[in-house]
């Protein structure tokens, strides 16, 4: 490693528009640090990058098949080359100093992971921006199976600890929550570094907003099959039981949901809202939970 310039891999899964796609490639052009590696992985676009790769042709560019933006972030992992490794969705956007902000916070409190706060801008109209804190830092298990707020864009990871553990990787098995999973695998052996700055702006899509809270429910489902299998993450059996049943419940509306739902038969709207209803009570129940046993 340089100590002074260490290189920093940036990897960024792409499955379709081109034009967010190029939005992100010039995001990290303007970066004011500029010693990175850029790994772009098509996950399977049927879209032509040819022209992109001509105009960024100092990128790597790699395609393989579709199977989620998780397994794209696992290759990308698995060629990189820089001391640090960090992650981009193709239709977000980094503010130009985010990698050196980043990069020196590291290096100077000595961290393994950090990430930042972050803002949200919706596609249909960009003037309305909300400014996510994500406050999260320390070893954050138990409370991050409640509240996990770190936006993945917003993540830098020393690449030394995922080159000597294979297990510390996106679960490519799923294409909602794959992250989370990685989250817990390093909260389990890591101090997570929080910058307060809002580095990254992360595109809200009208196209996929109605599904936001199925996701969230199904999330909330497969963490379910985790956490029923670790007692060691809470300090009290009492707590572990009672996340637990939160956990538990969301899983048994997702399965009633999944298995009851005509879709095909139903607005996607009505869809959304019968999803926003039975959501509510897991929901509420583990955020109570967070606040009553300060977790």
């Amino acid at each position: 490693m340089n100590k002074d310039f260490p290189l920093v891999s940036i990897v960024i899964p792409f499955y379709n528009n081109i034009e967010w796609l190029t939005q992100a490639l010039e995001s990290v052009i303007q970066q004011t640090y500029t010693n990175t590696e850029v790994i772009i992985v098509n996950d399977g676009s049927k879209e032509n990058t040819s022209l992109v790769e001509i105009e960024f042709d100092s990128f790597l560019f790699f395609k393989t098949e579709n199977r989620g933006a998780g397994a794209a972030r696992n290759f990308g992992i698995e060629i990189a080359n820089g001391d640090y490794i960090c992650f981009l969705d193709s239709d977000d956007l980094w503010h130009p100093r985010k990698i050196e902000k980043q990069l020196n916070y590291m290096l100077e409190k000595k961290l393994v992971w950090s990430h930042t706060n972050y803002s949200t801008f919706e596609e249909d109209d960009p003037t309305k921006i909300l400014h996510i804190n994500t406050l999260q830092s320390g070893y954050i298990l138990p409370k991050m199976l409640i509240s996990c707020p770190i936006a993945t864009p917003c993540m830098m990871i020393k690449t030394e600890v995922l080159k000597s553990d294979s297990t510390l990787r996106f679960n490519d098995k799923f294409k909602v929550g794959e992250d989370s999973f990685f989250w817990i695998n390093l909260a389990e052996k890591y101090f997570l570094g929080h910058l307060s700055e809002s580095l990254t702006k992360v595109r809200l899509r009208g196209s996929n907003a109605a599904f936001d809270i199925k996701r969230q429910l199904e999330a909330k489902a497969l963490l379910f099959q985790t956490i029923k299998n670790n007692r060691k993450w809470f300090k009290k059996d009492m707590h572990f039981f009672l996340v637990k049943q939160g956990f538990n419940l969301a899983n048994s509306l997702y399965v009633f949901l999944n298995f009851t739902l005509p879709e095909s038969k139903m607005s996607k709207g009505l869809v959304n809202n019968v999803y926003k209803l039975f959501y509510a009570v897991p929901y509420l129940y583990l955020k109570a939970l967070l606040k009553i046993l300060k977790l």
